[in-house]
């Protein structure tokens, strides 16, 4: 049998009230059957801070896969040296899908429905408030009206632009009709790219390796900002985008059939 563990942030370092540290559960300790093969696919620490790590801790864990790819550069050169198998680089599983895939998900006028106008979307878990000035600096040039994706109820906030109430349909549907996007996300970045669509990212300070990384290996670093005084003049080219894209997918999509075969 094989068992894939992936991806979002399963290696990161739990700061919870009752629990500190690594969870052995997504580090491969579980199940102990010699039987199943381990595959870690696309996995991701969230915020680098490797001084919380004790190396011994991790490369007895890393010992419970087959084969391991990560979702980020400097965790790959984190864990590279602690093991004697290759790191592979590889997409998030949100990219092995395609735009149409993703597009036959969406929930249909949802968007265009709720707003008559063209919208800037924000994606802001981080309730950034550079992320808020940008957003309305960029809505003014363009004419767009501001759509916000929070994680925060507002009770009897009848008419805001804040949706806290959707599901996957509507958030996919959400970045689908999008004129622009700004996000403090990793997947607010990754689905503003399947689509296509002009964005910034920014506000995700500790957390920005994630971003970082991604934008790096598609050529596109410009795309994220520290401050709104940094916007690039230029455009995203999604033709080279997508060029780098499909290299990468068929990497991601070679190491998955290559571990479960093996």
């Amino acid at each position: 049998m094989n068992l894939l563990f992936g991806s979002d942030q399963i290696w990161r370092y739990n700061e919870f009230p009752k629990f500190t540290g690594l969870d052995p559960v997504y580090w491969g300790d579980y199940p102990k059957n010699s039987n199943v093969k381990k595959i870690a696919y696309a996995v991701s620490m969230g915020k680098m801070d490797v001084g919380q790590f004790d190396s011994n801790e991790v490369s007895g864990f890393l010992a419970n896969f087959s084969s391991i790819s990560v979702r980020e550069k400097p965790l790959m050169d984190y864990v590279q040296p602690l093991v004697n198998n290759n790191i592979e680089h590889v997409l998030d599983p949100v990219f092995l899908l395609t735009k149409r895939d993703w597009d036959s998900l969406a929930e249909k006028g949802g968007f265009k429905k709720a707003f008559k106008k063209k919208y800037l979307l924000i994606y802001n878990l981080n309730s950034s408030e550079e992320v808020y000035r940008l957003a309305t600096k960029i809505a003014k040039e363009k004419n767009l009206v501001i759509c916000e994706f929070s994680g925060m109820a507002k009770p009897f906030n009848f008419g805001s632009r804040i949706k806290d109430k959707f599901g996957p349909r509507e958030f996919i549907n959400a970045f689908l009709n999008a004129e622009f996007v700004i996000a403090s996300s990793f997947h607010g970045v990754a689905f503003s790219i399947l689509f296509e669509k002009n964005f910034f990212s920014m506000g995700i300070k500790n957390n920005a390796d994630r971003v970082k990384s991604l934008l790096s290996s598609l050529d596109i670093s410009n795309r994220y900002i520290e401050t709104g005084s940094q916007l690039p003049i230029t455009q995203i080219n999604y033709r080279k985008v997508n060029s780098k894209l499909d290299v990468l997918k068929k990497k991601s999509k070679v190491f998955i059939n290559k571990s479960i075969l093996e």
